[in-house]
This record gives structure tokens, sequence and C-alpha cells, in this order.
């Protein structure tokens, strides 16, 4: 489990994760969706097209990986599927891995079932990124948006936003959108 604060790269990860053992693996198995996804596909099975082939879609996987497994907080009944999922990866040695807003502990809406087996993996969290961080993703953000930006600039900015890339992203597209003007 993969947690942290909003816009801190947990999705990139997951789905640098997918890249990776496809890769890895040539042509490995590997499903990376929302958890949103996951319960629409399965209440979607429930309404007829059918549980079996949700579950060999889902379980027949090399590695799964969910994102926002915070959305599944009250869903009682997907939980119970999820949770069934889980329980055939461990029981295969296969890699399930997820991403959360907060640590397992602290999504008791979850339901002590699957959050002991959530934290009976490796749990892991990312913080927000530090000043050089920033300063590399304004950098890189400034390269993409083709806008040249002065190192006093790039500096202003990684110092004074320091919550998450968004905000650096959003102020770059603001100095791009005024340096046309």
């Amino acid at each position: 489990v993969v947690h942290g604060p909003t816009s801190v790269g947990k999705t990139h990860l997951l789905e640098a994760i997918c890249h990776g053992v496809r890769r890895a693996r040539a042509g490995g198995s590997a499903i990376y969706l929302t958890a949103e996804q996951f319960t629409t596909g399965f209440l979607q099975a429930l309404r007829g097209s059918g549980l079996p082939s949700f579950r060999q879609k889902y379980r027949g996987v090399g590695l799964l990986v969910i994102d926002d497994l915070q959305f599944f907080c009250g869903k009682r009944y997907t939980q119970l599927e999820l949770l069934y999922t889980i329980d055939s990866f461990l029981r295969e040695r296969r890699q399930i891995v997820f991403a959360a807003d907060r640590p397992p502990a602290e999504l008791s809406d979850l339901g002590p079932d699957l959050c002991t087996r959530l934290e009976g993996g490796m749990v892991c969290r990312i913080e927000s990124p530090d000043y050089e961080t920033r300063l590399g993703i304004v950098a890189q953000m400034a390269k993409r948006q083709e806008v040249r930006l002065p190192d006093d600039v790039r500096a202003l900015v990684a110092s004074r936003l320091t919550q998450h890339a968004r905000a650096l992203s959003g102020a770059v597209c603001r100095l791009r959108a005024t340096s046309q003007a």
C-alpha cells in the first residue's frame, strides 16, 4: 500500500510499476485500475455480465494495481469481493498494489478483515516533495511547456509552492501565459 496526500505521485508510481512489470516479464500480465472502476465492473457483473468473467479478469493476472483504495470505504459487497481477490493473490503468491490517501489503519470503514490484510504487506508513505525535487519538477514542466524560466524564478516557485506537483504545474502554466501576453 502506497499512501500520501493528493498529488504527490502515487498514481504515476502505480502506472510505472505496471509498465515495469509488463516490460520486465515480456508481456507480463498487469492491470491498473481505480477503485471506482473495480466497483463499477463488479456491479455490472452482478447485474448481468457475470461474476466468473469479472473474477477471471482481475484474479487471473500476475499483478493487480488499484488506485484510490479509500473509495471502497462503506461499500460492503465490493469490499467482500476485494477481500476474496486479495486472498486469491496471497494464496498464489502474486502481487497486488494499492494506493490510498491515508494508511490502512486510518481506513476503518474498510473493516478489520481488509485492514489487517493490507497492513500485513508493505505500507509506504509518500511525502510531499522536498525543495530539490520541486526545483526539478519545475524545470521539467517548463521544458515540457517550452517556457524559459530563469534560475531565480524556478527557485522562487519551488520555494513558495511546497505541497504538490499540481500547484507547481499551475504556476508554470500561469508564467507561460503571462510571458506570451
